[in-house]
């Protein structure tokens, strides 16, 4: 009969006797040790020996036959036991009966073993009625462990389901509790790893948050339809908001949040720029398909969301081959001394962009990358409030370009304020080899409802000379306010009274390439609208059209004081530039001057009229406008030519002239031909038939065309035919007794002196005249 209660292997069973798994009851390991306790207490009262290790009791054979003892403490685990001692008092010898009766041995595991074979000691031998606590010294790899005491055969550990420990389900420094069944190890409880212990509290977490999430305390998971839980920090990496960025953004403005600007551009996904002043030291580059999003929209210097670029924005950008062209301005004579009283150090010419050295941009967008709903602006004395400010003179910080599209087919720039005193543009669209491998191209970019303002309020470049370039058909600009520099003291940008004056006049927008040529761009409805000379620069571009846009100029001060009737801006455009249509536009001071005359809002103006007045928009470029070319009067309306040398054509079907309106007013047509033709006294001249044969009228008009009254003497309608073997030429009746035909040549001195003639030659008429002085001849075919 058993001495305890329970025995231990009841009291740690891992089953029930019904096969199910047996948690362990504290109460009756706690049972079971009080008893071995008080046996050991009881051994002790008995008269039972103990021995410090197995030598001492065989050197002590004094005993009586079967005295009991026990061996504690030998350096041999294996000779720690309780004893009988066989033989009379002073003979025979000790025998092991059994282990000794403790409820648990602890084991050490110094790492002697691995992470999945683990070697531990203990200093009494380990056997199926006691507990074992060992540590674990390393974290398992892989699965099954074993576990071997004193060098002993290696126990499989199982949980106390019986399954084998997974892999890190043993932790460094963990203490696990079990016993000997047979060739397993068997833990006291089910597997408690950290991998496990971490997933509880995670869930529990998760838990609490949802059930807080339930009352309306907060949210810390997004539960989606499928079901699938998911934080708050996997949430944020949707959308990168500044507040979640490092670096300690302020969106006061009054520390830097440069590290954390730069960091949410890094990561490559959509970024939020919340509500405030966000200071930046240096260029943000938004990836390609990726939007920097900005709280609320703005107007002028305010806006819900504003970056202020500050300081000294590294210059680390160039582009090769974007040169800049000079275009002379006719107006540095006493025309234009009124207005350039403050500004002689700039030079007299307007000048395109120079992009070969290096340049600074605060934000530059990728490809299909989008810019929304934010401010971007270059700090002025340290903040914002100056650029409202008339009596600054002050320049912001010097920084380059406020947004730069570079090679960003694409991209959008929508709700976006970008204005300041950027050194060369607010908004720079480029198309170059930047040698990332791709061929460089812009197309399909779209701005809209934006406001831009700088040296260059909108800048278009590509290089100057020729490349594989996809250019920029598609970009499109709609409902935009584009403006020049600016300035807040109404000066012109050259003027001697800002702090630093430029060198040539800015412009509210410039479009510029050259054997890459910018082409196919659209503006539609648009603003452009400012104080400096310049409107538009062009420089071989084509095929650009301006749709329903208002462009004014503005007034300007000189030394201080508005000068009187001082609006005026203009077009300039270099020789090669094409096919620039503007079609209902309103312009209100805009001068186009040479490519059409000057608008009755310049008469006035800061460009006066004169004779000698040559205007900046070559004559050789073709732009059309219809508020010049189409005019529509009280009494007339009509079409107007550009210029001196250009022709009104009805074209035929196969392209050819129908109708043709010549620079002098002639009118040419397949039936119909008139014009004027001078003649030396005692010479001839010929006039080529727009048909071989038909009839001529001649009238002699004097020395001037619509001077003297008509000479009806020399006067008359020929009938003529110079396309058959036979040439004719006869008088009707309608004609002065001194105007004759004769069906020859005439040379000069054919026909009677005081005498017009009119022979004919094979394809030409020929008129001689000897009335006695140069006469003009009026002419008219009747085909």
């Amino acid at each position: 009969m058993s001495l305890f209660t329970k025995t231990a292997n009841d009291t740690f069973a891992p089953y029930n006797s019904d096969g199910t798994a047996r948690a362990i009851v504290p109460q009756e390991a706690q049972v079971w040790g009080t008893e071995v306790e008080l046996l050991i207490t009881a051994f002790q009262a008995g008269g039972g020996i103990m021995f410090p290790n197995k030598a001492t009791m065989d050197a002590t054979l004094t005993y009586a036959a079967n005295q009991q003892a026990w061996v504690m403490g030998d350096a041999t685990v294996a000779n720690n036991g309780i004893y009988r001692k066989i033989g009379a008092s002073g003979t025979g010898s000790w025998t092991r009966m059994g282990d000794l009766p403790f409820s648990f041995i602890i084991a050490s595991d110094v790492g002697a073993g691995t992470a999945d074979a683990i070697h531990a000691t203990t200093s009494m031998p380990v056997s199926s009625s006691a507990l074992v606590w060992t540590n674990i010294f390393e974290a398992n790899t892989s699965s099954p462990v074993t576990i071997s005491f004193n060098s002993g055969a290696p126990l499989t550990i199982k949980t106390n389901s019986g399954n084998d420990v997974v892999a890190g389900g043993l932790v460094a420094g963990m203490i696990v509790m079990g016993i000997v069944s047979g060739s397993t190890f068997r833990l006291v409880s089910d597997q408690a790893s950290a991998a496990i212990v971490a997933a509880a509290e995670a869930a529990q977490v998760a838990a609490e948050a949802a059930a807080a999430a339930a009352q309306g305390v907060g949210t810390a998971v997004a539960v989606w339809p499928s079901g699938t839980l998911r934080t708050m920090k996997q949430r944020a990496t949707d959308v990168y908001c500044i507040l979640d960025a490092p670096g300690s953004p302020d969106p006061t403005g009054v520390n830097d949040s440069t590290t954390a600007l730069v960091a949410m551009a890094a990561e490559g996904v959509d970024m939020l720029v919340t509500k405030g002043l966000w200071v930046c030291t240096q260029k943000l580059f938004v990836p390609d398909y990726v939007a920097l999003h900005g709280q609320g929209r703005g107007y002028d210097y305010e806006h819900h969301t504003k970056i202020m670029f500050s300081g000294a924005v590294t210059r680390e950008h160039a582009i090769a081959g974007v040169t800049s062209v000079a275009v002379a301005n006719s107006e540095t004579n006493a025309n234009g001394a009124a207005y350039l009283a403050d500004s002689g150090t700039r030079g007299d010419n307007y000048s395109s962009l120079a992009l070969t050295s290096n340049f600074s941009a605060g934000i530059i967008l990728g490809k299909a990358s989008v810019l929304e709903n934010i401010g971007i602006f270059p700090a002025l004395n340290g903040g914002l409030s100056d650029y409202t400010n008339s009596a600054s003179t002050a320049m912001s910080d010097d920084i380059d370009v406020g947004i730069w599209a570079r090679n960003a087919d694409g991209f959008r720039i929508s709700g976006v304020t970008c204005q300041g005193h950027w050194r060369k543009a607010g908004l720079l669209i480029t198309s170059s080899d930047i040698g990332d491998g791709k061929t460089p191209s812009n197309e399909a970019g779209y701005v809209e409802q934006s406001r831009f303002s700088g040296f260059r309020g909108v800048a278009i470049r590509s290089p100057d000379t020729p490349g594989s370039n996809f250019g920029f058909g598609g970009l499109t600009f709609m409902r935009n306010k584009i403006q020049p520099l600016n300035h807040q003291c109404q000066h012109l940008a050259t003027s001697s009274q800002l702090a630093t004056p430029f060198a040539s006049p800015s412009f509210c927008m410039e479009i510029s390439g050259g054997g890459n040529l910018p082409r196919g761009v659209n503006f539609t409805n648009n603003t452009l609208q400012g104080r400096d000379d310049g409107m538009i620069f062009f420089g071989d571009v084509q095929e650009a059209v301006f749709l329903g846009n208002y462009l004014e100029s503005m007034n300007v001060k000189v030394s201080g004081s508005w000068l009187t009737d001082g609006e005026g801006s203009r077009i300039v455009a270099t020789a090669d530039t094409d096919d620039i249509w503007f079609k209902g536009n309103t312009q209100f001071s805009v001068d186009f001057h040479p490519k059409q005359t000057r608008d009755s809002s310049l008469s006035t103006s800061r460009y006066r009229s004169s004779l000698t007045y040559a205007g900046a928009c070559h004559s050789d470029s073709i732009i059309y406008d219809d508020d010049y070319s189409l005019r529509n009067f009280i009494s007339t309306m009509g079409v107007r030519m550009q210029n001196g040398s250009q022709a009104y054509v009805v074209s035929k079907a196969d392209g050819s002239d129908g109708l043709r309106v010549n620079p002098s007013g002639q009118i040419v047509g397949t039936l119909y031909d008139s014009g004027t033709i001078t003649i030396a006294d005692d010479a001839a001249a010929s006039l080529p038939p727009i048909k071989k044969g038909g009839m001529i009228a001649i009238t002699c008009c004097g020395s001037t065309e619509d001077g003297n009254f008509p000479d009806g003497l020399r006067s008359g309608i020929v009938f003529y035919d110079v396309g058959t073997a036979t040439f004719r030429a006869t008088k009707f009746s309608a004609g002065g007794t001194n105007f004759l035909t004769v069906d020859t040549d005439v040379t000069g001195t054919t026909g009677t002196d005081g005498n017009v003639t009119v022979g004919v030659i094979a394809d030409n008429i020929r008129i001689e005249n000897r009335a006695g002085s140069t006469q003009v001849f009026r002419y008219t075919f009747l085909a």
